[in-house]
């Protein structure tokens, strides 16, 4: 197994999932996952590094090179959310944002 593998695996345990949970939650097939933990040489593209650092919270940096952990802050997060969200649900996320920047800036105004 590679160490970028038993990084991912370590963030798992933690974060109490599976292969499977793992593949689920970043739209990655199971069977492009597995072998990065049964392989040595096979490792995660790019693309399959940032969702899995999406998911575990976790910067691409820290699972390619380990060290000290980066960790997501929530700005991070809602923007890496944001670009897998599909085009209908980003309006829908804007248009929330609008309305919660409203009421904030105007607080006694009617909600009517």
């Amino acid at each position: 197994m590679s160490t970028v593998a038993t990084r991912i695996t370590e963030l798992l345990s933690e974060h109490g999932l599976t292969r499977a949970d793992l593949a689920r939650l970043t739209n990655i097939p199971y069977h492009r996952i597995n072998p990065w933990f049964v392989r040595e040489n096979a490792k995660p593209n790019g693309a399959d590094l940032e969702a899995v650092a999406r998911v575990l919270e976790v910067s691409v940096s820290y699972l390619i090179h380990g060290g000290e952990r980066e960790m997501l802050g929530p700005k991070a997060w809602i923007a890496a959310t944001y670009d897998q969200l599909d085009p209908e649900q980003q309006q829908q996320l804007e248009g929330f944002v609008r309305f919660l920047l409203s009421q904030q800036n105007n607080p006694g105004k009617s909600r009517d």
